[in-house]
């Protein structure tokens, strides 16, 4: 990868750094979704976060142009492979199956995936419009059009939340881990700007209501036979969102989706 996007133009260092940056975050947005398990995981793109503690002016043309292009794979993350995968290797362990049989069928269905993927995505652009069809094509020619028309310094401000930010959560990790009456998880702090959480923060909220009361006044065993209920719940959701979806592919009909 750092040689892809050298050959691209982008400066050796600046490559490597961008791309330790980039594992850095998926394998955090992979133990967020291990540990925690929320509904989405759509952190902020490492590369403008980059361009923001170093400043555009000071990367020049031959740099942004290709970080730009970088908001292809990590514009969000929260269809990045690796916490389903992830998932997937400890669905094995629960059955007591070799996880390292997962591997050759991952390798197979990312080398399908892959080509099928292209060439959807292309199909969709040139029926519906690669610009006005759809937002996300235009937004890194957007971006390197403001950086290259209003070039700027690094961020002072910026700088300085990202810090602080860090270093908070830092705090609460420490916290979370030497205290066993701290109530705060870290990572609710970082999640909580995501914009996601405009629509899970309630039914969130109420699955944590209805667990504290069913543990309180029923104890482990009554939370155990409730947690099937909850669990057909949730089956009982998407069996019905899978059916109104494939009678929508027969019918062209825009019946139901499942939004994210």
């Amino acid at each position: 990868m750092i040689i892809f996007w050298y050959m691209a133009g982008m400066s050796l260092w600046l490559a490597a750094l961008l791309i330790g940056l980039y594992i850095i975050t998926i394998i955090t947005v992979t133990r967020v979704r291990a540990e925690l398990g929320p509904p989405s995981h759509d952190l902020y793109s490492s590369s403008r976060a980059m361009v923001g503690f170093i400043g555009s002016r000071r990367l020049g043309p031959h740099n942004l142009l290709p970080i730009a292009m970088f908001r292809g794979i990590d514009r969000m993350y929260r269809g990045h492979p690796m916490p389903h995968e992830l998932e997937g290797m400890k669905l094995c362990e629960r059955c007591n199956i070799n996880s390292k049989k997962l591997f050759i069928p991952i390798m197979l269905a990312a080398l399908v995936a892959g080509p099928v993927a292209f060439w959807a995505w292309l199909d969709i652009c040139y029926r519906s419009g690669g610009y006005t069809g759809s937002a996300y094509g235009s937004e890194a020619f957007h971006i390197a059009q403001g950086w290259l028309n209003d070039p700027q310094y690094s961020d002072p401000q910026a700088i300085f939340l990202a810090i602080g930010g860090f270093a908070f959560t830092a705090f609460l990790t420490l916290a979370y881990r030497r205290f066993f009456w701290w109530p705060f998880h870290p990572m609710g702090y970082p999640l909580a700007v995501s914009w996601n959480m405009e629509w899970f923060w309630f039914p969130i909220l109420i699955s944590w209501l209805a667990k504290t009361i069913i543990l309180k006044y029923g104890g482990v065993k009554v939370y155990n036979r409730a947690a099937y209920f909850f669990f057909g719940l949730i089956l009982g959701e998407f069996s019905i969102g899978c059916i109104l979806n494939i009678v929508g592919l027969f019918t062209h009909e825009w019946i139901y989706v499942f939004w994210h």
